[in-house]
């Protein structure tokens, strides 16, 4: 049984962490998200892109559609996605409707600081019609 011992430490980060979900500290914050993702939208007008901020029914995170029009970009879903992944920085979207030529962005881990760079690296990438 000396294996499956807790430690004091263990138990007081686990009583932490209880208490403070139950406070709500882990409550994510909706209308930001939504903030970030509405910047990035903004900042792609002009673009042969058309936007979507995506609303939950219920609670959920938001979410940004990214619909590419592949034949004024002349690149589909998948080689947009592969230039953000191979890019400086990386970008990773999320690849479940990449066949509809649809880039999803989930705002989990956007602050101001990583929302201006995706915005930035979405302009180049989506930018570059034909290369």
């Amino acid at each position: 049984g000396r294996g499956f011992k807790v430690a004091r430490e263990g138990i007081v980060g686990v009583l932490t962490a209880l208490t403070l979900l139950a406070e709500g500290k882990y409550e994510p914050d909706y209308a930001a998200q939504r903030g970030f993702l509405e910047y990035v939208a903004d900042g792609l007008s002009g673009l042969p892109v058309e936007p979507r901020v995506i609303l939950p029914a219920a609670e959920g995170y938001p979410l940004l559609h990214l619909v590419i029009d592949a034949r004024a970009l002349h690149k589909s879903g998948f080689d947009v996605s592969r230039e953000l992944r191979q890019g400086d920085p990386g970008v990773f979207v999320n690849e479940k409707l990449l066949s509809e030529n649809t880039l999803v962005v989930h705002p989990l881990n956007l602050d101001q600081a990583r929302t201006e760079a995706l915005t930035s690296r979405l302009r180049e990438v989506l930018s570059a019609a034909g290369s």
